[in-house]
């Protein structure tokens, strides 16, 4: 650890309040960024600001209404929280930033460096690589290295990492012991071009590419869902049959499938009694995860025929979290 100076802990973004202002400005400048919508500058920010905001902004306000707490966004809460308990375990200085908004980074970086960071390790909220989440936070930092005079190391995606699998482990097994039919493990979605993008190999989407050993999965978002999934699985002792793996938050077509909502339902009429959701995606609780998956999911799933739906918290700020994570920076080398 005495190789840093300063830990910057980050996480993709939310509203800064529940106003319809603010949620048109963090939509605005999320879906401008060319990492999340991928096509060229003034066709991206015309669709942006002229249709996809204008449209979706009162009913994303209306979602985020439903699990809006009274102090604030649940997904800042909890990271502010995470933050604020791995300074009691790593005496260095330790910001919190958001993808969404840049300011937000900007000012984690003003915070380090006041307090004398000079050689910054940065810890994402998100264990697998993907071009919306890990690309456009290591180019956003890179850029405020450069203006902060600063070295920067982005922690590498932990999507199989022992002391992460641990934790989540650790997390779900109470829900385990109510002994579900299923489990289904729910990922973010991405458009499938993205994981072409992301491959410099070609060797995405081949037969069988997530089996046959290749570079390219150092970058592909699927193979480490796979991953994630199968070793969560593996440390919780549910048999390959009792679970699958699906995509949830799929905006437009040629994304990542099968689609979790449809799964789910398939699943009800297939007889599943009890199902129990598992977001690995996400270890921050958010708008995907207590509105989409908690409450839409369920919803669906109950209507289908199925009788227990049961969702397996984020790690938040959990003492397991707290444990594997401190383990894993302190241990960190890259």
């Amino acid at each position: 650890m005495s190789l840093y100076d300063g830990i910057l802990v980050a996480n993709l973004g939310s509203p800064e309040e529940l106003s319809l202002p603010a949620v048109k400005k963090y939509l605005t400048e999320f879906l401008t960024d060319k990492n999340v919508i991928d096509i060229p500058w003034p066709i991206r920010q015309f669709l942006v600001r002229a249709i996809i905001v204008p449209r979706r902004s009162k009913k994303t306000i209306q979602m985020y209404d439903k699990i809006w707490r009274a102090d604030g966004s649940p997904l800042t809460l909890y990271t502010e929280s995470f933050a604020h308990k791995l300074r009691k375990e790593i005496p260095i200085p330790i910001a919190v930033g958001m993808r969404y908004p840049f300011s937000s980074l900007q000012r984690a970086f003003e915070n380090l460096t006041q307090q004398g960071a000079s050689n910054i390790l940065v810890f994402p909220l998100f264990p697998q690589y993907a071009m919306s989440t890990t690309q456009s936070l290591e180019q956003a930092v890179a850029k405020l290295a450069k203006k902060f005079s600063v070295q920067v190391t982005v922690f590498p995606p932990y999507y199989n990492h022992s002391e992460w699998i641990k934790a989540q482990a650790k997390r779900v097994q109470p829900l385990i012991h109510e002994n579900p039919d299923f489990v289904l493990f729910s990922f973010h979605g991405i458009p499938i071009r993205h994981l072409k993008k992301a491959d410099k190999t070609n060797h995405c989407l081949s037969e069988q590419c997530c089996e046959v050993p290749s570079k390219a999965h150092l970058t592909c978002y699927q193979k480490h869902c796979i991953d994630s999934a199968n070793l969560i699985a593996k440390a919780l002792n549910i048999p390959k049959e009792k679970f699958s793996i699906a995509y949830q938050s799929r905006f437009g077509r040629n994304w990542l499938s099968p689609h979790t909502d449809e799964v789910a339902v398939q699943l009800a009429k297939d007889g599943v009694s009890s199902l129990l959701v598992v977001s690995p995606s996400f270890v921050t609780d958010g708008l995907e995860t207590l509105e989409e998956l908690g409450i839409r999911l369920k919803e669906k799933f109950l209507q289908a025929g199925g009788k227990k739906f049961m969702l397996a918290p984020a790690l938040n700020d959990s003492e397991e979290w707290i444990e594997s994570a401190t383990r894993m920076i302190t241990s960190f080398h890259a």
